[in-house]
Parts: structure tokens; C-alpha cells; sequence
């Protein structure tokens, strides 16, 4: 390895070139140019890049793809990264130092890593695809000493810099340089390393084999003798190295053009390019590439592309042709690229860059005549295999060999018909052709005398033609000529020569565009304005197919082409889609666009030897394939114009299509097209609907082709994704579909015009978005591309907030209820101390007046009754009066008794309600039980009466009302609430009864509004004859005295303290009661 010391290096290298290939300079002979046979090639289709405005966007010095399938042009206006829809330009920016260095793009190169290296102007930068930026080699321009020419890789993976004055060595890994100079008049274009590991070193004016190891040159290969040195210029802008599958090294100079390395000879074999009027002038040579074929292809500076043809014999010359926009955009050609589908890029100057077919397209293209076969209008093989092509006022006989018209005037020489369109063409069984004019009636030519007739209408002879314009000829199964006219079907005799004429009167004008028979011999007519026809030549009658609302009918009735197919199926082409008739159904289906079809307006339809149909459409050609239904489109860049006529077929299969630019002809079973399954990548982030960048604040770290997640704020959930199949060959054909997961289940289907997947507004969540690509009808890239997005919720929509918002809302409710109750027992309180001061007022009044009164007149009736005689009737009619006063004593006593009850805490219902029956005093004897569950816990006062008095007053009723042999009472201490069930197997209640209670009485009524004041769930169910049920729940934290302090929180008893109160009789005369 040398030593880097620029002196020495110097020194080895002008020993190399001066004393070591003298022997073989000295060896070196003139050698004249190889001539191969050049052709003009007319059967590619260049399709153009649309660069954009302004000149500076149109020459194309480099063309590179990267691993994701990119494609990059070098310009003299920057690099360009282009994904089949859309130009993306990098240029040198002030503000970001990892911008682009240079403007002016002079090469562009992929390292074995996936990275860019790009020379500029004087500098070379590594572009990063996954952060999109740019590192500057070396950080010191001057270091490169000149302008930079190349840039390559060897396989030991360094990077060889070619510069005006030397070469450079950078190592990717470590990044450190080594510079091998040569002398001041050797400027280096490019480095070039062979498959067997040879490394050239190519100057401008020699090839010379360098070796990496000690630094020096040890085969040198003069470009020129030196004749030929003294006698033309020196300048030598480019000169590059390439080697073909064969292991042949060729190279490439700008000033010398093209040759063949003999390193045996250690000489160069050249090849004539020149075909123009002076043949010295050899044209120079900037681009070579082979493709997957092994055609060799070759840019030169002014002389257009040339393709050496594999085996090496012949040249094919590809130019410009300013009237031809499918041509050559540019003779000046100056890269040469070929992408994964099996394209040719060239990039020109002056003309941008443009793509074509490494291989001939299967659709052949006639030449164009100057006169009349740029609009073709039909087309017809006659048995001798000629084609007849119609156009406007005349009609063409194509040389099928050389490709070259005839052209006949129609009619002759005659006057006016210049313009007529040439609409059908047949032969009859003579070998006479007829031709269908529009407005100048219907000729026939006899090839044999070149003899002319013409048949036209005739308003005073109603056996002539029924009218001047001629839309369709057919020649049926027993050799009569059918012609279809503006306005009517004509039958011609041979004979006679006159017409018969058959019309639908009541349709008017009909203008039978296409004509076609089946095996029955009935035919089918496609017209223009009343849709499709059936008419039957033997009777003479029409059937009339028309577009209707019903489901089932022509989609239109505008009627363009008909075709019968093998099995008896009529196709339909119409201006809006091609139809399927089922004569046995009489049901038409229709295909649209959104099936497959190239475009909704018919223009001809033809059944191929498979049964498969070729349909030609308004936006390219299908081909149909039966067993499948699926349609396969062909368009402008597989060598088939958009603007289509109509289809014919010929004798022995061959399809031909008319066009306004031209005809072409292609064998059905040649028409294949590539399943490609192009890679899908995302193209853009917009973060609402500004493009996201890279770093930063920005959630987008690296290129959005490259990110596999996101995670976005709440303020970023309005985003959209630009994607694309990086498929170049028809990308406005290519499908899509996308969907977000978890927002979608289903995909939408888009095409190409609609690749931005758009979302606004959504939740916080995560989501995944996933796109798919498809070519034409081919199957979807499965894998497509996707990422991972997480949306971040808001402050106030993470757990933490929400979390905390629970817990206070909570609180808040708890703080309140606790209020609440605290209010409702407090009133509860209130009321039954107001209650019990009432009650126990009223006891003390009742026991100091009434009952005392009872008392005394009892007593004095007792002395009254004593006093009387035994046998007098009055003692014992006061004897039943004092019984009385006696019981009402006994039950004054007992209310008293109750008025004063609720005043005690300690009563237990379960006792106060087995005393209950005494009350009653019923004489049939009837089973009671008192049922008690769950541990006893003390009532409050309010509600122990409340509870009470409604069980009370259940039992009452259930004793002297229900007739019952068994009442039961269940007392139920449950956790969550005081129960009290009063159940009787009696007569039950009647369900008016229960609705609205019996009049003059307010027991059940009672009953309710003291549950309603206790808050209190009140229930009863009862059928007659079925016994009844009354149940009382009342929540246990109304039911319930409070626990003890120690058993509640500080804080709570310090926020609610306990107040209890204690209800006691007080006075003697309570106690008494």
C-alpha cells in the first residue's frame, strides 16, 4: 500500500506511463472501424417524464435506482427522486449543511450499504435514504484536486473517487482517504473494476490497468494512434468502461465513440456509427448499457440510441422526430438505465428523460404515410394476405414486407370525395373489395383492372342505395352484401345491382354502425341512437333491444361494435360499457371500468382462435379473458395509442387496430404482459396537511419509507399518507387499497390518481395503516407497506386525569349523598320527635281526662250495679254496660300504650309483632310465626315506627280480613337492608283493590305513603283465592343506627359527627300510660 507521500507517487506513476508501456505503445496499429448494417427502428414507444417547467429540468446526466426501487436522475438542476407520479428535488441549501453540495449532478452511484454517493461540481456527498441527508466527502473540497468525474466500488467495498488530477480512495467504514496522483496531463474519467477483479484506470486519453496494491499501472491501452492523436482534438469529455454477459469489455468515448477492448492485441476495435452524408464523422459515444436480453444499447452525442442486437451483427438507429411525441425526445443521449420490469430509461439533454421496452412491443406499428393513414378508420385482409387500410378519401394497400402504402383515391380520380371516411371494407367471393364511405356512398374496386363503381342514393329510384352514408358492410353465409346506412339495411343483389331496403319506421334515423351474423343467419346490427337490433331475413322483421330502467337491459343505446362468439354469445359495445347478450334469457350484463375494462366507450370487439375477446376502448386496448372474466388493459407504453377506432381480425388470426395515429397489428397469442408485483412504499406524511419533516419537534425520525412507527400527539391526529408501487411501466394504471386498522374493517380501493389516505380527528388509540398495490389487474402486493400509530390522548384524556376526575366526581357524590342523608335523617328525627312530643301530649291528656273519666263512671256504675237487686232486669243490662266500659278501658289503655311504645329504643318488632294477634282477637284459631334472620341490629327510632306500625297494619288486616289458617312475618337483618315480609295463605285481594284501595278505608294507602316517608321499597302481590304478600326493604343505611365511632374514620366522624338522642318517658304520668 503506498505511502501517501504525493512526491513519490508521482515519481512511480510518470516511470509507468513513460518507460513501462513504451514496448507496447510502439506494438499499437491504426485499426479501422467495424461497419455493422444500421436500420431505422420504428417499433418503440418512448414514453416522456414530465419534468416539469424550465429548461434546466431537462438534461439527465445520471440515472440510478436504490433498494426500495426509487429511481434518481443527476441534472444539471440537482438530484431528482422520482416514484413513478412525482418529481422530488434535492438541491444545495445555506440553512441545512446536510443538504446537497453541488447543482450541477455529474454522477450517481449505489454502494453495496444501499446509499447514494453523488457527484457535484467539485465535491462528492453519501446520501443516507434513511434520514435523507447528505455527508459531505471529503469536509475539505479542495482535497479532491478538480472536478470529480466518477465514482464507483470495488469489492473489497472502497469507494474510488476519479477526479480531474488524480484518484481517491475513501474507505466507507472508517472513512479515511488515500489519494493517488497522477501527472498534471493524465485527467482521470472513470475506474472500472472487471468481473475477474482487474481494476482499470481510464483517462482521456488511455485504459490502463492499475494495481491497488503498490499503486502502479501495469497495462497501458492508448484510446488513439498517433495519427489520429496529431490529427483530431484531444478534448475527451467522457470516457467510460463497461463489460457485457460475455466477459467482452467495450468502451465509451465521448470523442471517439464506441469500441471493443482486445486486450490480447492490446488494442481497440471500433465501430461506425455514421450514416449520415459525411461518414468520417464518427459521432461520440456518452452512455452504454446492456440489458436482460443482451442487446447492447448505446447513447450518442447527437446521433440518437443505437441497439446492438445480441448476436452482435446489426445496429439499430432510434432518433428524434419532432412531429412524433412517441419518438426519441432527444438525440443527444447521455444515460442509460434499465428498472426491474424490464424498461430502458435514457436521460438526454435537452429532452429530459424518457422510457421505452427493452424488447420490441408485440403490437407493430405501420409506418405513416404524408398523406392519408395517420387516421385509420378500418382495416381488412383480402385472400392474397394484403391489408387495406381505409382513412379519409382514399384507401391504402400495405406492403406486408417492407411496410410501405399504396394509396388509392376513392372512387378514382373523382372530384369531392377527399374527405370522406373510409368505414368498412369486405371482399366478396370475385375477389372484388367494397368500401363503405361516410357521405359518398358505397364503391367497390376490382384489384385485377384497378376498375372503379361507385352505387349511390338516388331519390327517383327507390331500388338504388337507401342513402349516401355507409357505416358497415358484411358479406353473409350465402354471399349477399348487406349494407348498413344511415338510415336503413340494405340487401344488394349482383345480378340486378339494386338494393332492397329494410327499415324500423318507427325509430327514425338509426345509423347501423356494425354488422354481424350467426349460425341461424339472423343478423345483429349495432346502431347509434336505438340500440341493438335483430333482424331476420326471411321475414323481414326487426327485434329491438333498447336501455330501459329495468335491471337486465343494454347499458346504452348508443351501440358501437357487435361481435358473435364461437358459443352463440352476442357482445354489445356501446358508449357506455360492453355488454353480454343471452339470447335464451333475453338478459344483458354489463362490464364497466370498475371491472377491468380500459374504458366505458366500446369501439370494436373481436373474439381471438382461444374464444378470449379484444375489446378497443377510448383509453387503451383489453383483452378479455373468458374462463377468468378478468380483463387485461394495454396502453400508450406497451406500444398501443389511447385514441382507438376500432379492431378487426384477419384470415389467419391477426388482430388490427385502427387509430389517429396509425395502424397496428399484433398476433393474440404473442400478447403477454409480466406479472410484476411492484413494492409499495410511503412517499409523504402530512401532519395536518403540512408535509411532516425529519427531527426535531417533528414525530417523524427518519424517512417515512423507512418508519415503522409513529407516535403522535393530540394536536397531530388530523395526518395523511402519500404512497406509491414503485412500478414505472403504466404507474396511472396501478391500483390501490388502504385501510387504517382499528377505525376500518374493509379497504378502499383507489387508483392511482387518488394515492393520499387521509384521517381527521381520531381517538386516542392505536392504529395500524397498511397499503397495497396492484399492476392493471394482476394480484395485490400482499406484503404492501404499513406502519404502527399510536396517538398520545390530551391532558385531560389520560388515565391519570381521568382517574383523578373519578375520584373527585366520586368524592363529590359521596360528600353529597352523605349531606343528603344526614338532611333526610335529621328531618326523619325532627318529625318523629315532633311526633312523639304530639303523641305523648295527646296520652296524657286522653289518660288525665278520658280514661280517668271511664275509670270514674265505671266505678260508679259498679257501685250502681252492686246496689241494684239481683232479680231486677237492670242488673244485667248494667252488667253488660260495665263489661264494656271495661273493655274500653282495657283498649284506651293498650292505645296509650302504643302512643308511648315508639319512644323507646330497645322495643323488639319481633315481640311487638307476635303480641299483634292479641289484638285482634279472632276467634279461629289461626297458626302464627314470627321469623327472624340475620343478626339483630338496633333501628332508628323514626323508622323502627314506621316499619312497625306498616307490619301492623299488614297483620291487622291479615287477621280479621283474609280468612287465612297460616300467617307468617320474616324479619330479615340483611347487610344491605332491614326486609319485612308479612305472608298469609288467605282469601287474598282483590286487583281493584289493590290498585285504589277500598272506599272509606286508607289501609293500604297507609301503608304506602309511611314507605315513601322512610324511603322505603313497598311491594304487594295477592290473587285471589291465592293468599297475599307485603314487602318492606328499607336500605340499611336508613334501617340501621350508625356504627360505633371507633369503627368509623377520624375524618369522617370529625366531617359527620354522630348525634343520637334518646326518647324516654320523663314523667310519672308516661310511665303510668
Amino acid at each position: 500500500m503506498p505511502d501517501g507521500n504525493p512526491r513519490r507517487i508521482r515519481v512511480h506513476l510518470a516511470v509507468a506511463l513513460l518507460l513501462v508501456p513504451g514496448c507496447l505503445i510502439a506494438q499499437v496499429r491504426p485499426a479501422p472501424r467495424t461497419h455493422l448494417p444500421i436500420e431505422d427502428g420504428t417499433d418503440m414507444v418512448f414514453v416522456r417524464v414530465p419534468f416539469g417547467n424550465g429548461s434546466s429540468h431537462t438534461t439527465v446526466t445520471q440515472i440510478a435506482s436504490d433498494r426500495s426501487g426509487f429511481l434518481w436522475f443527476g441534472t444539471n438542476d440537482g438530484l431528482k427522486r422520482y416514484d413513478g407520479y412525482r418529481i422530488r428535488d434535492f438541491k444545495p441549501d445555506s440553512n441545512n449543511r446536510n443538504s446537497l453540495s453541488g447543482l450541477s449532478v455529474e454522477t450517481v452511484f449505489q454502494d453495496r450499504s444501499g446509499r447514494l454517493w453523488v457527484a457535484s461540481d467539485l465535491t462528492v456527498d453519501r446520501y443516507d435514504p434513511v434520514l435523507e441527508t447528505f455527508t459531505h466527502y471529503p469536509s475539505d473540497p479542495a482535497t479532491l484536486e478538480g472536478p470529480v468525474h466518477d465514482v464507483s466500488q470495488d469489492r473489497a467495498g472502497m469507494i474510488w473517487i476519479a477526479t480531474a488530477y488524480g484518484l481517491t480512495r475513501i474507505d466507507p467504514a472508517t472513512g479515511n482517504k488515500t489519494r493517488y496522483l497522477n501527472n498534471m496531463t493524465a485527467v482521470l474519467r472513470s475506474t472500472f473494476e472487471e468481473s475477474d477483479g482487474t481494476f482499470w484506470v481510464v483517462s482521456k486519453e488511455s485504459l490502463d490497468i492499475f494495481e491497488r496494491r503498490t499503486g502502479q499501472i501495469t497495462q497501458h491501452i492508448p484510446l488513439r494512434d498517433r495519427a489520429a492523436e496529431s490529427a483530431g482534438t484531444s478534448a475527451n469529455p467522457m470516457v467510460r468502461l463497461f463489460q457485457d454477459h460475455s466477459g467482452a469489455l467495450w468502451i465509451a468515448s465521448a470523442r471517439d465513440g464506441l469500441a471493443l477492448v482486445d486486450r490480447r492485441k492490446k488494442r481497440l476495435q471500433y465501430f461506425a456509427l455514421a450514416t449520415g452524408s459525411d461518414p468520417s464523422f464518427e459521432p461520440g459515444v456518452r452512455a452504454i448499457y446492456e440489458d436482460q436480453q443482451g442487446a447492447l444499447w448505446v447513447g450518442t452525442d447527437g446521433s440518437g440510441l443505437f441497439k446492438l442486437e445480441p448476436d452482435r451483427k446489426k445496429f439499430v438507429r432510434y432518433r428524434n422526430d419532432p412531429d412524433d411525441p412517441e419518438s426519441l425526445s432527444s438525440d443527444r443521449v447521455l444515460a442509460l438505465f434499465e428498472d426491474q420490469e424490464g424498461g430502458i430509461w435514457a436521460g438526454t439533454d435537452g429532452g429530459g428523460v424518457v422510457r421505452f421496452p427493452s424488447r420490441p412491443p408485440p403490437f407493430r406499428r405501420y409506418g405513416q404515410s404524408h398523406s392519408h393513414t395517420d387516421y385509420v378508420s378500418s382495416a381488412y385482409e383480402d385472400r392474397r394476405g394484403n391489408i387495406w387500410v381505409g382513412s379519409k378519401g382514399a384507401v391504402n394497400r400495405i406492403d406486408r414486407q417492407t411496410g410501405r402504402f399504396t394509396t388509392y383515391p376513392l372512387g378514382g380520380e373523382q372530384a369531392g370525395l377527399s374527405t370522406s371516411e373510409v368505414l368498412s371494407i369486405v371482399e366478396d367471393a370475385s375477389g372484388k373489395l367494397w368500401f363503405a364511405a361516410w357521405g359518398a356512398g358505397l364503391h367497390r374496386f376490382d384489384p385485377q383492372t384497378r376498375a372503379w363503381r361507385t352505387y349511390r342514393h338516388k331519390a327517383d329510384d327507390p331500388s338504388s342505395l337507401g342513402q349516401d352514408s355507409v357505416f358497415s358492410l358484411l358479406i353473409d353465409h350465402l354471399g349477399r352484401l348487406w349494407v348498413g346506412t344511415e338510415n336503413g339495411l340494405n340487401v344488394f343483389d349482383p345480378k340486378s345491382e339494386r338494393f332492397q331496403v329494410y327499415r324500423v319506421s318507427a325509430l327514425g334515423s338509426n345509423r347501423e354502425r356494425a354488422i354481424a351474423e350467426d349460425s341461424r343467419g339472423m343478423l345483429w346490427l349495432a346502431t347509434l341512437y336505438t340500440g341493438m337490433h335483430r333482424f331476420d331475413p326471411a321475414t323481414g322483421q326487426f327485434t329491438v333491444y333498447r336501455h330501459s330502467e329495468e335491471p337486465g337491459s343494454l347499458s346504452n343505446d348508443a351501440v358501437t361494435a357487435i361481435c358473435i362468439d364461437g358459443s352463440g354469445t352476442v357482445w354489445a359495445g356501446t358508449e357506455d360499457g360492453l355488454n353480454r347478450f343471452d339470447p335464451a334469457s333475453g338478459k344483458f350484463t354489463a362490464y364497466y371500468e370498475s371491472d377491468g375494462l380500459a374504458g366505458n366507450t366500446v369501439s370494436g370487439i373481436q373474439e381471438d382462435r382461444q374464444g378470449d375477446l379484444w375489446v378497443t376502448t377510448n383509453n387503451g386496448l383489453s383483452h378479455f379473458h373468458r374462463r377468468t372474466n378478468v380483463f387485461e388493459n394495454f396502453y400508450r407504453s406497451d406500444g398501443v395509442p389511447s385514441d382507438l377506432t376500432s379492431i378487426w381480425k384477419g384470415r389467419t388470426g391477426e388482430m388490427f387496430i385502427g387509430s389517429f395515429s396509425g395502424l397496428i397489428s399484433f398476433l393474440p397469442d404473442r400478447v403477454t404482459q409480466a406479472q410484476y408485483v411492484p413494492a409499495v412504499v410511503l412517499t409523504s406524511l402530512q401532519l395536518n396537511d403540512t408535509p411532516a419533516a425529519i427531527g426535531g419537534e417533528s414525530p417523524l425520525k427518519q424517512s417515512i419509507s423507512f418508519t415503522d412507527s409513529l407516535t403522535l400527539s393530540h394536536q397531530q391526529r388530523a395526518f395523511a399518507f402519500e404512497f406509491a408501487a414503485l412500478s414505472y411501466a403504466n404507474p396511472l394504471e396501478t391500483r390501490y387499497r388502504y385501510k387504517l386498522n382499528g377505525l376500518e374493517t374493509e379497504w378502499n380501493e383507489v387508483d392511482a390518481t387518488q394515492r393520499l389516505a387521509r384521517y381527521t380527528t381520531l381517538a386516542p388509540g392505536n392504529y395500524v395503516f397498511r397499503v397495497q398495490g396492484r399492476i392493471n389487474r394482476g394480484a395485490w402486493n400482499e406484503k404492501g407497506a404499513g406502519v404502527n400509530i399510536r396517538i398520545m390522548p390530551p391532558w385531560w384524556g389520560t388515565w391519570w386525569f381521568r382517574t383523578a376526575c373519578a375520584l373527585t366526581i366520586g368524592l363529590m357524590i359521596w360528600v353529597t349523598y352523605r349531606y343528603r342523608f344526614r338532611q333526610v335523617l335529621g328531618q326523619l328525627n325532627t318529625r318523629f320527635e315532633e311526633r312523639l312530643s304530639e303523641r305523648t301530649r295527646i296520652a296524657r291528656e286522653l289518660h288525665d281526662t278520658l280514661l280517668q273519666g271511664f275509670l270514674s263512671a265505671s266505678m260508679q256504675l259498679q257501685v250502681a250495679v252492686e246496689q241494684v237487686p239481683p232479680d231486677s232486669p237492670a242488673k244485667l243490662l248494667l252488667g253488660r254496660v260495665l263489661q264494656v266500659m271495661s273493655e274500653v278501658i282495657d283498649e284506651g289503655r293498650n292505645a296509650l300504650r302504643g302512643l308511648r311504645s315508639s319512644g323507646s329504643r330497645t322495643m323488639d318488632l319481633e315481640l311487638a309483632f307476635s303480641r299483634i294477634p292479641e289484638e285482634s282477637a279472632v276467634s279461629v284459631p289461626i297458626a302464627f310465626s314470627v321469623i327472624v334472620e340475620g343478626r339483630r341490629r338496633p333501628l332508628r327510632p323514626a323508622v323502627r315506627d314506621e316499619a312497625y306500625r306498616i307490619g301492623r297494619e299488614a297483620l291487622l288486616n291479615a287477621f280479621r280480613h283474609s280468612r287465612a289458617s297460616k300467617i307468617e312475618v320474616e324479619l330479615e337483618y340483611a347487610a344491605k337492608q332491614l326486609r319485612i315480609l308479612v305472608r298469609d295463605n288467605g282469601c287474598g285481594v282483590e286487583p281493584q283493590v289493590l290498585r285504589s284501595g277500598r272506599e272509606g278505608h286508607w289501609g293500604l294507602s297507609g301503608m304506602r305513603e309511611r314507605a315513601e316517608r322512610i324511603h322505603a321499597r313497598y311491594r304487594i302481590l295477592s290473587r285471589p283465592a291465592a293468599g297475599t304478600e307485603i314487602e318492606l326493604s328499607i336500605p340499611a343505611h336508613i334501617a340501621f343506627e350508625a356504627q360505633p365511632p371507633n369503627s368509623r374514620p377520624r375524618w369522617i366522624s370529625r366531617l359527620y359527627p354522630r348525634r343520637a338522642k334518646q326518647f324516654e318517658p320523663q314523667t310519672e304520668s308516661e310511665r303510668d300510660a
